[in-house]
């Protein structure tokens, strides 16, 4: 029965997540790393929120960067342990653009994703980045500021200099 298309069986639908990602198109082709380096802190703040609303961490980074011919290039990296944190997002995928932004390219979207996920657990020590525990800290203090205040009671530089700019 199966073979010619005849089943029963209720069709199963349970939502098994298997990514958790950001992306932003802009509105002119940015090839100018420091603007795309800024754009990349955006995404990763974003990133970064979703998977913390969904109470998931990540062990694998992905950049994702699209031409201005439409040509999506994605570029992943494992994670030494996984997360849900913007700055370590950024960290992580900051040296995977900088690699494509020297080609001269110009780009029309970034995005972010965190794949091979959990459920997150309390942070955890790494030890290739020693800090990462005091940086945990004062973004789980800046998360509970913003949920109390508002979007806008805390943010960095990085992303005034852009509401600033009006980007």
């Amino acid at each position: 029965q199966r073979a010619h298309g005849l089943d029963d069986r209720p069709v199963r639908t349970d939502p098994i997540r298997k990514s958790v990602s950001s992306e932003r198109t802009f509105e002119q082709d940015i090839s100018d790393s420091d603007t795309l380096i800024d754009r990349l802190w955006q995404v990763c703040e974003d990133t970064a929120r979703r998977a913390k609303a969904l109470n998931l961490e990540g062990a694998t980074l992905t950049l994702k960067l699209k031409t201005r011919t439409f040509r999506t290039l994605t570029r992943s990296r494992a994670l030494t342990t996984p997360t849900n944190l913007a700055q370590t997002l950024f960290r992580s995928a900051r040296p995977l653009l900088l690699r494509e932004t020297g080609k001269g390219q110009a780009y029309r979207l970034i995005g972010t994703g965190l794949s091979h996920l959990s459920e997150a657990r309390w942070d955890s020590r790494d030890l290739i980045d020693p800090l990462i525990e005091k940086r945990a800290q004062a973004e789980r203090a800046s998360d509970r500021a913003r949920a109390r205040f508002g979007s806008q009671a805390i943010m960095t530089g990085r992303t005034l200099r852009q509401d600033i700019a009006g980007k």
